[in-house]
């Protein structure tokens, strides 16, 4: 999985077909934000989804910002999910849910989710990473494992709304993304293997099994 994210280019031609389907404006500036899905019963229930959305909303200050947002395919909760972005980011979203992840980070400026694995795909993809952790379960969860990322500069943990604010006005500035991608670029080198050959590793140990 994490494989393709090195060895697949999205090439130009096809983030400009995506910007064309989703409305995508190249001169403006662009965030995805990769929304959490309801768990009913664990950490993250229809309140928290509308606190999230709520609090995602003050990214509205920010000028010409598009906003594209990503919810998990298929029709459960949908229309739930729509309707929330409706009541607390207006028109001021893109939403998608069935369109492909890697093509997403390629037009987007910096790429906002509570989610460990889309942090790593989205530092792999080199694009500027914003934790989210204004949730106060996602923030336990996230700062028990991001701290040293977050202090090697690799990453930007938002605890707060304001703060969400504050690291997406700043990321969106070329310079500050390139500052933030070398320092992600760094960490991995020293602490991951994404080499691209995860795949051939798995294979060749398989193959050591099997005598």
């Amino acid at each position: 999985r994490f494989d393709q994210y090195l060895n697949k280019i999205i090439p130009e031609e096809r983030q400009e077909v995506l910007r064309k389907k989703l409305n995508v404006d190249v001169r403006h500036p662009v965030i995805l934000f990769v929304a959490p899905d309801i768990v009913i019963g664990q950490t993250f229930d229809s309140y928290d989804v509308v606190r999230t959305f709520e609090t995602l909303s003050a990214l509205r200050a920010i000028k010409n910002l598009q906003i594209v947002v990503k919810i998990r395919p298929g029709p459960e909760r949908e229309h739930f999910f729509k309707k929330v972005l409706r009541d607390t980011l207006g028109e001021k979203h893109i939403l998608t849910q069935y369109e492909n992840m890697q093509e997403l980070f390629s037009i987007s400026n910096a790429v906002i989710s509570c989610f460990s694995t889309v942090a790593l795909e989205a530092m792999i993809a080199q694009k500027p990473v914003i934790l989210d952790a204004t949730n106060v379960n996602d923030r336990m969860i996230i700062e028990s494992h991001f701290l040293p990322y977050e202090k090697a500069n690799a990453v930007r943990i938002a605890r707060t709304g304001e703060e969400l604010v504050l690291h997406a006005r700043t990321l969106i500035v070329p310079e500050e993304a390139k500052k933030l991608t070398s320092s992600e670029k760094e960490f991995l080198r020293k602490n991951y293997c994404f080499d691209g050959k995860a795949s051939k590793r798995m294979r060749d140990f398989l193959e050591t099994l099997r005598g």
